[in-house]
């Protein structure tokens, strides 16, 4: 076992399950930047971890691969225990399915070694609290109170989900870089294109895609309490007649899918994404339940509730609503299985997960919309979903988004990113609107370039997640030597609200755009920051 580490004066007490030093030391150091750490040490086996327990840590880290003593044996040690210490396992993977498993054992979260960057914030979700210098846990081996031990288990499962939807966040992160990637290349080819080429429909519908992509992955952050929502007004009709193409290919072929659609709109206010997954979701769940084929109904209309309805948190008065149905003849519910078919983590499927109608009702209720059920064992199974109706939405003009008339510059920028196919993208979509453009793969890098570099430096784009610094530290270190830079924050986690809140983000000239963004988005936003005095 490592000796005891003093690492500040105040902070938690952490014991790091890991038989590589080095991979402690990072752990360690990460948490003592973010100023976390007082003392900390390394255990590896049952034996030490016990021993160390005895010294009433606040907080346990634990390796989830160690063949001698992994994640589950720490979890199952504290299960026996009774601990309420709360404990982070660390994975070189980061799968869903060792996710499910952890968090059902009693993993406070669950991090990917490569999205380390993101252990000080699972820190302060688990301990709850900034560390003062008193212990997180100083009732640590006492009985737990009355309120401690009939905690309601939905608050429980609640956490659970936030858990696994921060997990989510590395995950989204890598996917929208690539769309970043993606969309940037596509922009450039139907540039080079002539307006009339054939090839301008293939590049428009990869763009298509890609936009769907990123906006269902978001969808992965769904869980995450501060994922924030984008409520927009759309027609829930225009919807769901997209969708039925796609909602085809979900089902196998000897099951019948109908979609019955009135003929004008159905405008909702809600998050699309979100109403595009809930219905996704509701159409597998009923293909599990036809294993043998059957017919699908999806339905949209109009509906009067006669009376109101007492939902928590949500006034339903009586009067008109837009009524989704979705109705299977498969094999049905008993009663039983009713009663818990909403909980999360609670499946009938061998290989399920049992976060899909779990999903449903979080997306519903954060829609202002409710959902209710009727089933019976081998008469199928019908899902109504209400949402309050909304005007129609005011008329868009459209953005022009051709080249020659996006607002140009001539400012040097430098551009931070670690990810080299996004820096080089995003170069080159400078270089196009005029600006000279300084790069760098890290904070290190970036602060050299700024010492060094003879002529002003009038705006800094950087990632908001680097190896080594977040974007705000870069930023504030090179402000140092660069006082008037502007700032230009970019993305991929999908919840910059949160994102900017906890990094202290106050300085209204310092923007967040989230990836991926167009050439059009780009280019406007730098105009914005760089002409506002």
């Amino acid at each position: 076992m490592d000796g005891e580490n003093l690492a500040m004066k105040s902070g938690l007490h952490v014991i790091i399950v890991d038989k590589d030093e080095k991979q402690a030391n990072t752990i360690a150091r990460q948490l003592m930047q973010a100023k976390l750490l007082q003392t900390w040490q390394r255990v590896s086996s049952a034996e030490e971890f016990t021993s160390a327990l005895d010294q009433k840590p606040d907080l346990i880290i634990a390796n989830y691969h160690l063949s001698s003593f992994n994640a589950h044996q720490v979890l199952s040690l504290l299960r026996d225990k009774e601990s309420q210490i709360p404990c982070i396992v660390m994975t070189n993977n980061g799968d869903s399915e060792s996710a499910v498993e952890c968090l059902k054992a009693g993993a406070a979260d669950y991090i990917s070694n490569i999205h380390l960057f993101r252990l000080p914030a699972a820190v302060r979700e688990a301990i709850k609290k900034e560390p003062s210098g008193e212990s997180a846990n100083a009732q640590v081996g006492e009985e737990p109170s009355p309120a401690v031990k009939q905690a309601p288990k939905p608050l429980e499962q609640l956490e659970k989900l936030a858990a696994f939807g921060r997990l989510a966040g590395g995950v989204l992160h890598d996917f929208n870089n690539l769309f970043t990637i993606i969309n940037g290349y596509c922009e450039l080819l139907s540039l080079s294109l002539k307006p009339d080429d054939p090839g301008q429909s293939y590049v428009e519908q990869i763009l298509k895609t890609c936009g769907r992509g990123a906006s269902l992955s978001k969808q992965l952050l769904g869980f995450n309490r501060h994922m924030p929502i984008k409520h927009t007004i759309f027609d829930l009709n225009t919807l769901v007649a997209e969708m039925a193409e796609m909602l085809q290919r979900i089902l196998r072929e000897n099951i019948e899918l109908m979609v019955h659609r009135p003929p004008e709109p159905l405008y909702i206010k809600a998050d699309a994404a979100e109403i595009e997954q809930i219905i996704v979701n509701l159409v597998v769940n009923a293909r599990d339940a036809m294993p043998h084929g059957g017919k699908l109904l999806i339905e949209l209309k109009k509906a009067l509730l006669k009376k109101s309805l007492e939902i928590p948190g949500i006034n339903y008065a009586h009067g008109e609503y837009i009524l989704l149905t979705i109705h299977d003849s498969g094999v049905g519910m008993s009663e039983e299985v009713q009663k818990r078919i909403f909980t999360p983590f609670f499946t009938t499927k061998a290989n399920g997960t049992g976060l899909g109608l779990a999903t449903v009702k979080h997306y519903v209720q954060r829609n202002k919309g409710t959902i209710q059920f009727q089933s019976e064992p081998n008469k199928g199974t019908i899902f109504r979903i209400y949402f309050p109706p909304s005007a129609a939405p005011l008329a868009q003009t459209s953005t022009p988004e051709m080249l020659d008339i996006l607002p140009r510059g001539s400012e040097t920028i430098i551009l931070v990113e670690d990810d080299q196919e996004v820096r080089r993208i995003i170069i080159r979509l400078l270089q196009m609107q005029g600006y000279h453009v300084l790069d760098a793969q890290n904070a290190d890098e970036a602060w050299l370039l700024c010492k060094k570099f003879p002529y002003p430096i009038h705006m800094l784009i950087t990632d908001m997640m680097l190896p080594d610094l977040t974007g705000p530290e870069l930023s504030a270190r090179l402000k140092k030597v660069r006082p008037h830079m502007k700032v230009l924050y970019i993305s991929g986690y999908g919840n910059a609200a949160e994102v900017m809140e906890k990094m202290n983000v106050q300085n209204m000239q310092d923007v967040l755009l989230e990836k991926p963004f167009t050439i059009d988005t780009l280019a406007r936003r730098i105009r914005e920051i760089l002409d506002k005095k």
